[in-house]
């Protein structure tokens, strides 16, 4: 593992994954699996990827997921690695993700993780919309979580 860390996007996308771990809202992660194997996402598409995942969706919090990931809402010390950009309606994954998943195991590592934040969302939150802000009774959420999950 030592030698995965000396490249130093790879380790920045692992960060920047990983930091929204667990997942308050499924919305971003959905995203982020599709552009694992597609370079972009419209917001319809984004809509249609969502209901394999939760009953209903709510397109204002699809569009303010592409915003999230975009780092829209970022202050300068969360920058550090971006990973997608948001664009005419359409999410791209950036060139330094696209390397990153270039190489086969840097992307085994980068599915993990979506996998596994997809995986315990679904054992907590199941398939339930808990509305706008996305906020299941008595769960614990920090700052952060709120301003990410409106």
């Amino acid at each position: 593992m030592k030698n995965l860390l000396l490249d130093p996007a790879f380790e920045g996308a692992l960060n920047e994954l990983s930091s929204k771990l667990p997942l308050k809202r499924i919305y971003e992660f959905v995203i982020a699996q599709y552009l694992l194997e597609h370079q972009e996402i419209s917001l319809e598409t984004a809509n249609q990827e969502m209901l394999k995942f939760v009953k209903y969706v709510n397109e204002d919090s699809v569009k303010h997921a592409f915003e999230c990931l975009n780092q829209d809402y970022y202050d300068t010390v969360q920058l550090k690695i971006k990973l997608f950009t948001y664009q005419d309606e359409k999410l791209s994954k950036t060139p330094i993700f696209q390397e990153v998943l270039y190489n086969e195991t840097f992307k085994g590592y980068v599915k993990d993780i979506i996998h596994y934040g997809l995986f315990r969302y679904e054992k907590v939150f199941k398939e339930q919309d808990y509305g706008v802000p996305h906020f299941k009774l008595y769960e614990q959420y920090q700052m952060i979580d709120a301003a990410l999950t409106i």
